[in-house]
């Protein structure tokens, strides 16, 4: 797996802690969402089966990895995740 053998702690920050560090969104409510589907931290953090190649092809070419560097609109993503979520302030 793409996460094998980074400590648990590091691994956490690359899947969304450190996202909720930089942008003002509730951390309670999504990390409550995240118990509730999963997936579980063991299964990523397992050095189990390996993903299939096409598998990992397609997920780079869904995720944008290989793509160039394009600038973000960070205002543009607040609204969005403030319209999503239903946040209140």
């Amino acid at each position: 797996m793409a996460f094998a053998g980074v400590p648990e702690d590091e691994a956490r920050k690359i899947l969304g802690e450190n996202a909720l560090r930089a942008f003002p969104v509730g951390g309670e409510h999504l990390h409550a969402v995240a118990d509730r589907i999963g997936p579980d931290p063991s299964i990523l953090l397992s050095g189990g089966d390996a993903v299939p190649n096409e598998q990992v092809e397609h997920y780079h070419g869904r995720g944008g990895f290989l793509r160039a560097v394009e600038r973000v609109d960070q205002d543009a993503i607040i609204q969005f995740a403030d319209e999503d979520l239903q946040w209140t302030h």
